[in-house]
């Protein structure tokens, strides 16, 4: 069986080491994440599309259903009998009341996505 000499740990260095970048993005908080622009419009961008193809189509339905109970009476559907503000009842539903829960799996499956994040922290 060989020996490994002292000399031959000497001489590893953290050449050897690879960079593990899935690893090194689950070390980040949130706050990494919303402290660089890119990311943040990511994180953003595609909490905003979930929003949109999941529960926005529901809040729609749902606010055209009420509507069309309340045509006619002065209350807040009454005054819409064209349902022009649907998108907007969704669209406030969004900003006030949805909670911002921002998903980083997207970049741990998909971690060139994070390049700027990882240029930041080199500096």
């Amino acid at each position: 069986m060989p020996s490994v000499k002292k000399k031959d740990i000497e001489n590893n260095t953290n050449n050897d080491i690879e960079f593990d970048p899935v690893k090194f993005l689950k070390s980040l908080t949130i706050d990494h994440f919303l402290a660089c622009k890119e990311t943040r419009n990511i994180l953003i961008n595609e909490h905003y599309w979930k929003f949109e193809s999941k529960l926005k189509p529901i809040l729609i339905d749902l606010y055209c259903r009420y509507n069309s109970y309340c045509i006619g009476f002065t209350s807040m559907f009454g005054k819409d009998p064209h349902i022009f503000y649907r998108e907007c009842f969704a669209d406030i539903i969004y900003d006030k009341y949805i909670e911002k829960d921002y998903d980083l799996s997207i970049f741990y499956n998909n971690p060139e996505l994070a390049m700027p994040l990882f240029e930041l922290n080199n500096k």
